[in-house]
């Protein structure tokens, strides 16, 4: 093999190189959850590395990543979409949601939920899908839940119920998430 060495030996090396990056990769994870305040949101760390994996993929693919978590943990939905993907998924979801999450890769631009104003077709805005649940909830076809988005710039947003409490949540995520946006680098077009 490379500098004499032999086949088991590049393999033991791969194997504990490989390892090494998960570890590393888990340890910074984990220091980047507990220093945040996501833990008192409710998100747990298993929720929030499902979360932090699809936004990875979402801002490598600048494509939305769409996330419903359930309430025993497990996750209805989850996968890379198309923009404005969010409205158009099922209740069938929403039966026994937790939480919904999406991202919004990208610039500025897009930095928080899209509301009425800042879309041409209103049924495309985050806004939209917010009264949309909220009216499912009020025919007793979904439970009531939040909403979690994570944007290009790394900043995380929140809104409950009834469109209640929307503002951006404490809590900055660049450090994991910049060098995988491609919109973040100089001359991206």
């Amino acid at each position: 093999m490379i500098n004499g060495g032999t086949f088991s030996e590049s393999v033991f090396s791969s194997a504990v190189g490989g390892g090494m990056g998960v570890a590393f990769y888990y340890v910074a994870l984990s220091k980047v959850y507990s220093g945040s305040k996501l833990r008192k949101s409710g998100i747990t760390f298993r929720e929030f590395d499902k979360i932090t994996a699809g936004t990875q993929k979402s801002f490598f693919w600048d494509r939305e990543y769409n996330l419903v978590v359930n309430k025993d943990g497990s996750y209805a939905y989850s996968r890379l979409d198309g923009k404005f993907s969010t409205r158009g998924l099922s209740e069938k979801y929403f039966k026994n949601a937790k939480f919904a999450y999406h991202s919004h890769p990208g610039g500025a631009e897009y930095d928080g939920f899209s509301m009425f104003q800042d879309v041409v077709d209103m049924t495309e805005s985050d806004q939209f899908a917010r009264l949309t649940f909220d009216n499912l909830h009020r025919q007793g076809k979904v439970p009531q839940f939040d909403m979690w988005m994570g944007s290009g710039v790394g900043n995380f947003y929140f809104m409950g119920p009834n469109s209640s409490n929307y503002n951006q949540w404490l809590y900055n995520y660049n450090e994991l998430f910049n060098y995988f946006n491609p919109s973040m680098i100089v001359g991206y077009k």
